[in-house]
């Protein structure tokens, strides 16, 4: 580009816009993107599709959310009361952070719940290849969770599992511990997002959704 030496701009390339390529040494402070999605306008038109109803689904989750907590970045750890062990890891996946741990490791975060609502535990994970061995439970306030359902699917390989939680793993308190625990000589995947909803409402509104 004139004026910006070894700065680009594509042309009729980007959607919905085209972007500058600067050189790494000028953006290091900043987010910025290394891999490309490449479509065919057929291919797009589908892959658009696909993006609208992940973020309609998104916003219909957020509308029901009584607590986020965002695995792998200090200060949302911090505010959920992170503990762990030390094989536990952080890292990214398509700019998002994740958490997970290594043989028979654990970790906890403490989310807010809603006392009088049936709640709901949204667990956020990757479709990326996972490290071998992984096998662990998840525990509310030391009570082991037993059945799992489909969520639906994010954007960027991202999909979550949803856990009805039982009403007696939760009474009486507004704070639930949810553990991960490996099991005996085993790994914790990759955890990318953790979501207390109020189940109730949340059927609701996607079943009004659909």
């Amino acid at each position: 580009m004139e004026g910006k030496t070894n700065t680009f701009h594509t042309l009729n390339a980007g959607h919905p816009r085209d972007v500058e390529l600067s050189p790494l040494y000028k953006i290091h402070d900043r987010t910025y993107s290394v891999y490309w999605d490449i479509f065919t306008k057929e291919t797009w038109q589908e892959a658009e599709k696909e993006y609208t109803a992940a973020r309609e689904k998104l916003a219909i989750l957020e509308q029901c959310t009584i607590d986020f907590a965002q695995p792998g970045e200090m200060q949302p750890e911090r505010d959920h009361n992170f503990q762990g062990d030390a094989s536990t890891r952080t890292g990214y996946v398509n700019n998002r952070p994740y958490r997970n741990a290594g043989i028979d490791g654990w970790f906890s975060l403490d989310l807010q719940t809603d006392p009088t609502a049936p709640m709901l535990l949204v667990i956020t994970y990757t479709a990326t290849l996972e490290m071998p061995n992984c096998g662990f439970d998840i525990l509310i306030n030391g009570h082991p969770l037993e059945h799992f359902s489909e969520g639906f699917d994010e954007a960027d390989k991202f999909y979550n599992v949803n856990a009805a939680i039982p009403a007696a793993y939760l009474e009486g308190k507004d704070i639930a511990t949810v553990t991960f625990k490996a099991k005996p000589g085993q790994r914790i995947r990759r955890l990318f997002g953790l979501r207390m909803v109020n189940k109730e409402v949340y059927e609701q509104l996607y079943q009004a959704g659909n």
